[in-house]
């Protein structure tokens, strides 16, 4: 799972040495949410965080409780925060303390894609979790296929939708592809 700050920048500008306890408190959250569902924070970057989970329905889980308590939680310092996250499984190589490898850069990716009080998640743990949203009634919405920043490979992505949750967004921050089914009805357009 990766987590970023939407408008972090202006943030900054807008609250300046308030921005530390902000930030604080976003860590805190993340680190309770991720740690009630066996998970754990990988590390934190600037406004962003990553965090692993042993079962990928406990990432979705804490992904919800985080966009949940944001949107309930009282403006702190004069600032909603609104954040965007990304949910994606793969395999990784533990390094220094952390993961690396193509799948955690992909996970990042995803998250970039998003907006704020967006959950975005990939084909890959959406075929992982599908039970769980079933048991849970929430709804995987398919958004396409996307080129994702410095990825040769296109991406399936689906958006989480929870009653209470917001469900609107823009459209993602990353490229179409257009399948085969897509230019079929182009194709029929013409």
């Amino acid at each position: 799972m990766f987590i970023d700050i939407e408008g972090s920048t202006q943030l900054v500008e807008r609250i300046d040495g308030d921005f530390a306890d902000v930030l604080d408190d976003f860590y805190g959250l993340v680190k309770v949410a991720a740690e009630e569902r066996q998970g754990w924070v990988v590390e934190t970057d600037g406004d962003g965080v990553f965090a692993a989970f042993k079962d990928p329905a406990a990432a979705l889980e804490a992904a919800v409780e985080i966009q949940c308590r944001l949107q309930m939680r009282p403006v702190s310092h004069g600032v909603e925060l609104r954040v965007r996250i990304g949910l994606h499984i793969g395999s990784a190589v533990a390094a220094s303390g952390s993961y690396v490898g193509r799948e955690v850069h992909r996970a990042a990716r995803i998250s970039d894609a998003g907006h704020g009080g967006q959950i975005v998640m990939s084909a890959a743990i959406r075929g992982e979790v599908a039970d769980a949203l079933w048991s849970l009634q929430w709804q995987a919405r398919d958004l396409g296929t996307y080129l994702l920043k410095g990825l040769s490979r296109p991406e399936h992505l689906f958006q989480l939708e929870v009653p209470g949750l917001e469900a609107v967004f823009p459209g993602l921050r990353a490229e179409p592809v257009m399948t085969d089914i897509d230019l079929a009805a182009y194709t029929h357009l013409l």
